[in-house]
């Protein structure tokens, strides 16, 4: 039996570390964005990555780049995606020594940030702003925000219930 639980403990903290990995990969997205996206006589290179930021981070990345200052669209989109990896990273940190409400929190975040996704595709969707997304760049946000809700609310319901 003891043995049993261990096995659950275990599988449960590589369930609660989904919201350390989403922010790792919105960190890597933005290192390699905020270093291949240039400005050159007013046309961007297309940024490549921006589909792995945070949703909240690419609506201010899309939404600003009608001003033509990269260094006003990469900084407030950095602040942004940075203070969100953050949140989630001690969120997720704290709900690994046993607090689910953590993960509860953590969880409402990223839904929130889900929220904003639909706001974004939409946004970019209408082509009012100079950049915008491209299809793969809809489906690359669309699959990690649904698996990312899909494994946390796996992880908070079940265990809710129990305890």
């Amino acid at each position: 039996m003891e043995k049993n639980f261990k096995a659950k403990d275990k599988y449960y903290g590589y369930l609660v570390s989904i919201p350390i990995i989403i922010a790792i990969i919105s960190l890597i997205g933005q290192i390699f964005l905020q270093s291949t996206i240039t400005l050159v006589d007013n046309v961007y290179s297309f940024p490549q990555t921006i589909s792995l930021l945070f949703s909240s981070s690419a609506l201010a990345f899309i939404g600003l780049s009608n001003t033509y200052d990269l260094s006003l669209i990469q900084g407030v989109s950095a602040v942004i995606n940075i203070l969100i990896a953050l949140i989630l990273l001690f969120l997720s940190s704290y709900s690994l020594k046993g607090n689910k409400l953590y993960l509860l929190i953590a969880f409402a975040i990223y839904a929130f940030d889900t929220l904003i996704m639909l706001i974004l595709f939409i946004i970019s969707g209408l082509g009012i702003y100079v950049l915008s997304f491209r299809i793969q760049d809809y489906i690359i946000m669309s699959v990690i925000h649904i698996l990312g809700l899909a494994v946390m609310g796996y992880t908070i319901f079940p265990y809710r219930r129990n305890k």
